[in-house]
C-alpha cells in the first residue's frame, strides 16, 4: 500500500520545484521568467510521460507472482524480468554484495530486447569502484556517459556487449545499514538516458523487490529449519525405538533367567 501511495503522490512532487516568482523590473524579465516556468513544466511533463506503467495487468501480475515465490533462483529471475518491463530497460541485473573473496556477483539478469535470461557471473570489486561504493552506502548512481567510467567496460565485456549505454544503479541496505543487494539498468541497444524521475521510481521499485527477496530468503530459511526439525524428530523416534527394543530384550533376558532359577 505504501508503495502504491508513493507512486500516486509522485506527480504532486513535480510541482514543488516551481519557485515563487520574485519581483523583477521590466517586461523582458517577466517574459523570461514565464519562459523558464514553461520550460520547467515541459521537462516535468516529459518525466511523467516516461514514467513506468504500474497499472498494466501483466506488470501487476508479475509483482503478485514475485510475492508468492520462495525459490531463490526463480524469484531472482522474476525480479529482473519485472523490473526490466516496468522500467522499460534494455537489460536489468541483480547484484549481490561483495563476498569474502572481494567479488561482486551478478545473481541473474534479463535482456528485454532478446527476451533471454543472463547467467550469473562475478566481477572483482577493484574493477567496479564506483558501484562497490554505492552498494556499500545504499546510493543511487546514474552513469549518463559510459565512456567516463572505465568500470562499465568490465560489465559490457562480461555481458559480451559493445557498450552498456547509460547505466542506472541503486543499492538497498538493511535496517542495520548492511548491503542486501542492488539492481542495475543498462541501455546497450537504445542508448536511453535515465532521468531524475526514473531514479525516483527505480529507487522505490528496488526497495520493494529487495523486500520480496528478503521475504523469500526468510521463508526458505524457515522451510529449511522445519525440514531439519522434522529430520531430527525422526532421528529421535528411531533412537527411542532402538532403546525400547533393547530395553524389552533386557527384560526378556531377566525374565528367562528368573524362570531358570
Amino acid at each position: 500500500a505504501l508503495f502504491i501511495a508513493q507512486l500516486a503522490v509522485y506527480p504532486l512532487l513535480l510541482v514543488l520545484p516551481l519557485r515563487i516568482t520574485q519581483p523583477v523590473g521590466g517586461k523582458q524579465s517577466e517574459m523570461s521568467e514565464k519562459e523558464d516556468l514553461l520550460r520547467h513544466i515541459e521537462q516535468q511533463q516529459a518525466i511523467l510521460d516516461r514514467r513506468p506503467s504500474f497499472t498494466d495487468p501483466k506488470i501487476l501480475q508479475s509483482i503478485i507472482d514475485i510475492m508468492d515465490e520462495v525459490d531463490q533462483e526463480v524469484i531472482c529471475q522474476k525480479i529482473v524480468l519485472a523490473v526490466a518491463r516496468i522500467m522499460r530497460a534494455d537489460l536489468c541485473a541483480l547484484l549481490l554484495p561483495p563476498d569474502e573473496h572481494g567479488a561482486l556477483a551478478i545473481g541473474c539478469g534479463y535482456d528485454l530486447k532478446n527476451e533471454n535470461m543472463i547467467e550469473s557471473f562475478t566481477i572483482s570489486v577493484e574493477d567496479l569502484p564506483e558501484i562497490t561504493t554505492a552498494m556499500n552506502n545504499g546510493e543511487v548512481c546514474n552513469f549518463r556517459v559510459p565512456t567516463d567510467f572505465p568500470e562499465l567496460e568490465k560489465i559490457s565485456g562480461s555481458l559480451s556487449l559493445e557498450t552498456t549505454g547509460p547505466v542506472l544503479f541503486v543499492s538497498v541496505l538493511s535496517s542495520s545499514t548492511e548491503p542486501i543487494s542492488g539492481l542495475i539498468l543498462l541501455s546497450p541497444y537504445s542508448g536511453r538516458e535515465w532521468t531524475e524521475g526514473d531514479e525516483y521510481y527505480f529507487n522505490i521499485l528496488a526497495r520493494l523487490m529487495v523486500h520480496f527477496l528478503q521475504h523469500s530468503r526468510e521463508m526458505a530459511n524457515l522451510k529449511s529449519q522445519l525440514a531439519e526439525s522434522h529430520r531430527m524428530e525422526l532421528v529421535a523416534l528411531d533412537l527411542y525405538e532402538e532403546a525400547r527394543v533393547e530395553h524389552q530384550l533386557f527384560l526378556d533376558q531377566v525374565s528367562a533367567f528368573q524362570e531358570r532359577e
